[in-house]
């Protein structure tokens, strides 16, 4: 059995394609399961549609499934190529997972060129696929899927997700990095999971946000991998909030300290989730950077957005940050509902007086199926109802009250007066 796995990028005039690190991630590990079950696996990133139908028209008999991996900004980009697919091989099986599947499996299953939705994580779900396709059975049973049948949207029980992060397969970064031209960074991702309900995520969580932790020597051995054969030095771990288990970073860093090759690494965290002494553990097994998303200056926006950020633990966090010698990245957004001119202000202001290496402004995106969407719907407009243009930082939404013209020039002024670098 022949499977290829896409992310298509988004389809935007004048932007290079670029596959996003946790696309990657998830990349990785779904091949990985399928390899697993003993499927030959293609992979294909920072691909744009054009790309793709170059290197494949005529080809696309070669591959019993298609898999790929979808967010609202390549969308579009993933129906289009699913088309092409199935013109030139309509018994190709054709799955899609990720954030906008998960939340949208009918809008999805509607396209009428998508036959199977993955909602969730997928490692068990793809595994419990391949197995059926390769005995010729019936897909309908698996936990998981949604699909069409006689017309209607069935939609299955949540799927199984891997509790015990030491039993996967280790990601299949072979069939990634042997690709790129140039490998500068290598991505690990040590847990799953987020107990957080921030407004502005757009990932309907079916596993109750349960953390779920990977052993030290299962990380520590994913870093050998990336280290021998990539001959890698800098590592981006890839977890949604890195120290959310203080004790067992100290453990991380230990494992990491005591390394005969040492590495350099990054990681995103929340301000609230920090100390003076976790940081200075964390700088001296080789932490160089941590990206903290803050959202706003403004402790009532905060509450909207539900972050559970006080402003105080921002300049603490920040300034202890930078004092243990990592560089500290804080991103802010310009626009979010209910947002007033003297609050966009107060946040540019704001950012202005942390001692951060990088401040990151960007516009407010309330993705679909986050909270946040449903606040803006009721309380502004969206310019357009094509999110690929969000891949490439350009305005899409603007709260009741605002214009255009005055986002667009505030966000010229925020990355202005924090001599940021331009997304």
């Amino acid at each position: 059995m022949r499977a290829a796995f896409f992310c298509p990028s988004a389809d935007v005039s004048g932007t290079k394609p670029v596959t996003t690190d946790d696309f990657l991630m998830g990349l990785a590990c779904v091949a990985a399961a399928a390899e697993a079950e003993g499927v030959e696996v293609l992979v294909r990133t920072n691909c744009t549609i054009d790309e793709l139908l170059r290197e494949f028209t005529g080809a696309w008999r070669r591959f019993d499934l298609v898999a790929m991996q979808a967010f609202v900004t390549n969308w579009f980009s993933c129906v289009a190529l699913a088309r092409n697919i199935k013109e030139a091989h309509p018994a190709c099986h054709i799955v899609v997972g990720g954030v906008h599947p998960t939340n949208f499996p009918e809008e999805c299953l509607d396209t009428g060129v998508i036959d199977w939705v993955v909602r969730g994580e997928a490692d068990i779900t793809i595994r419990s696929m391949i197995r059926q396709m390769m005995a010729k059975l019936a897909l309908n049973e698996i936990s998981g899927l949604a699909f069409k049948l006689g017309g209607q949207t069935i939609v299955n029980t949540p799927g199984q997700i891997p509790h015990d992060l030491d039993e996967l397969p280790f990601p299949a970064w072979h069939l990634i990095y042997s690709r790129q031209k140039k490998i500068s960074v290598g991505h690990v991702l040590t847990s799953r999971g987020c107990p957080y309900h921030c407004a502005q995520c757009p990932m309907v969580r079916l596993d109750g946000n349960a953390v779920r932790e990977a052993s030290i020597e299962r990380v520590r051995s994913e870093i050998d991998i990336l280290v021998n054969k990539y001959r890698l030095r800098h590592i981006d771990f890839m977890d949604e909030t890195f120290t959310i288990n203080p004790e067992r970073v100290e453990k991380l860093c230990e494992m990491l300290r005591t390394r005969s090759m040492r590495v350099t690494w990054r990681c995103f965290t929340r301000p609230q989730l920090v100390s003076r002494e976790l940081l200075k553990n964390m700088a001296d097994a080789g932490c160089r950077a941590i990206f903290y998303g803050i959202g706003t200056g403004s402790q009532r926006l905060m509450e909207i957005l539900k972050s559970d950020i006080d402003l105080d633990s921002v300049k603490d966090a920040v300034s202890w940050t930078e004092d243990a010698g990592i560089s500290a990245t804080a991103a802010f957004s310009i626009g979010i509902p209910h947002e007033s001119f003297q609050e966009s202000l107060q946040t540019i202001v704001f950012a202005r007086q942390l001692k951060a290496s990088r401040i990151f402004f960007q516009f407010c995106y309330p993705f679909p199926g986050s909270r946040l969407h449903e606040v803006a719907r009721l309380s502004g407009c969206f310019l357009t109802s094509d999110w690929a243009v969000a891949s490439a930082g350009q305005l899409i939404y603007v709260p009741d009250g605002r214009r255009s013209w005055e986002l667009r020039a505030l966000k010229v002024i925020a990355r202005l007066s924090a001599n940021t670098t331009p997304r």
